[in-house]
């Protein structure tokens, strides 16, 4: 099957405010993506909060039956707002979802409708009494929910000790923070605070959108003009988002902390080199394909099955961020033998490199993945924004034609940047643990 070769059309909308518009009319559903990035600073808890409140009702639209029904009205259209951490960038995304209009009865169209329904989300919301910039009753709502969700962060045991990990080898990096916050931000929030948010959300976050699917560029275009260029009166600038803190360490630092937990997780971070052009991004990623990536990896092979010193292990690559980090699940009193067979592997693939075999396992895998990005408009949009985003502006075609440009050398020369930063272990109190974590 031949690789997807187009490429969406770049449209300014604005300064700070970049369209990629992207008509695939093989597909049902069309997707419309609009993130604002900020840093991801101490805002973090107010965003979280606020994307919560939001989609509890506009002025229009008071709650959430009836968005539901504005939703089911336009044909099944899907409108949500939420955050994630994108390298050291707090991402605030509203996600809009619709049939594309070649598919409903003649003469109906939708696409504007959706966006005008997202666009009132976020500028017209439902208001509280006496001129409140929320209702009371849903802020404490929502404020509590948020903090029980913090509180209970702990038992999701992977998750949890991912985020401590990020803690303790980021610690003064913004990288560190969750971008949810903690429950003492959280239980400090205003009705006020999240006002302030949702105005800085929309006149200074650098914003990306991405239009997929069935489109068609003219009313939806025109819209989106309305809503971010000049006639929709956004003259201000965009908040310049520093670069990513990067830093090499000078020795391996060892983290241990204590939870009553059945399976102990570990995890071990590198520092690496942000990729600046296609080859080094693709061979940063192949390498750690390698490395840890399914069961090709070497890690897998050779930690779990060949060695059973985990139950399970791989690793993966915070390119913007600079970050290659492997994780497992495992038994404590495993845990030095576990840190020193990946370092192992990763000492031997910088000075020797991968076999032929390992580099077109991992190239096959990578191949597989890129045939398949044209069948949804989600992955389309995931390809293309991170393609916009790290200045590559390729398509599956393109991205492919580098990867198979690749050689062993090339992985070797990315595994050779690696520096060992931080290992970190989370264990039961009582647990058993032979060598230095401690």
């Amino acid at each position: 099957m031949a690789l997807l070769k187009m490429l969406p059309e770049h449209i300014p909308l604005a300064p700070g405010v970049d369209l990629l518009f992207l008509p695939e009319p093989r597909l049902k559903r069309a997707l419309l993506q609009v993130d604002f990035d900020l840093p991801l600073d101490e805002g973090c808890a107010a965003r979280t909060l606020l994307a919560q409140v939001l989609e509890q009702g506009t002025a229009a639209h008071p709650s959430r039956m009836h968005l539901a029904q504005r939703q089911e009205g336009l044909f099944g259209a899907t409108v949500g707002f939420g955050g994630l951490r994108a390298a050291e960038r707090h991402r605030m995304r509203l996600q809009l979802g619709w049939v594309g209009e070649r598919f409903l009865p003649a003469g109906e169209q939708v696409a504007v409708e959706v966006l005008g329904l997202g666009r009132e989300l976020l500028e017209r919301p439902r208001r509280g009494s006496g001129g409140a910039p929320f209702d009371e009753t849903v802020l404490e709502r929502e404020r509590a929910q948020l903090a029980r969700h913090i509180r209970s962060f702990v038992d999701d045991r992977a998750g949890y000790a991912e985020q401590r990990f990020y803690e303790a080898m980021c610690s003064g990096e913004p990288f560190a923070r969750a971008p949810w916050g903690t429950v003492e931000e959280v239980e400090a929030l205003t009705a006020a605070d999240l006002e302030a948010v949702r105005e800085a959300i929309l006149q200074r976050g650098r914003v990306l959108i991405l239009a997929v699917g069935p489109v068609e560029r003219g009313s939806l275009v025109e819209a989106l003009q309305a809503w971010f260029g000049k006639e929709g009166g956004w003259v201000g600038e965009r908040a310049e988002l520093p670069e990513a803190t990067t830093r090499m360490p000078e020795a391996l630092r060892e983290v241990r902390e204590e939870l009553p937990i059945d399976q102990a997780r570990f995890h071990l971070g590198f520092r690496v080199a942000r990729p600046t052009n296609s080859v080094e991004m693709e061979s940063l990623l192949l390498a750690s394909s390698v490395l840890g990536g399914g069961i090709q990896g070497r890690l897998f092979r050779i930690v779990r099955e060949e060695r059973s010193l985990a139950y399970g292990i791989g690793s993966d690559v915070l390119a913007g961020k600079g970050l290659l980090t492997v994780g497992a699940g495992i038994d404590a009193s495993k845990a030095d033998e576990v840190c020193e067979e990946v370092l192992r592997q990763v000492t031997d693939l910088a000075e020797n490199g991968p076999t032929e075999e390992e580099i077109s396992m991992c190239k096959a895998s990578f191949l597989n993945g890129l045939q398949s990005i044209a069948d949804s408009a989600g992955t389309l949009a995931r390809f293309y924004a991170r393609e916009f985003q790290f200045g590559l502006h390729r398509s599956p075609a393109d991205r492919a034609a580098v990867l198979e440009s690749l050689g062993p050398q090339d992985v070797q020369r990315a595994a050779k940047s690696w520096k060992a930063d931080t290992v970190f272990l989370m264990a039961d109190p009582k647990a058993s643990i032979a060598g230095s974590i401690g």
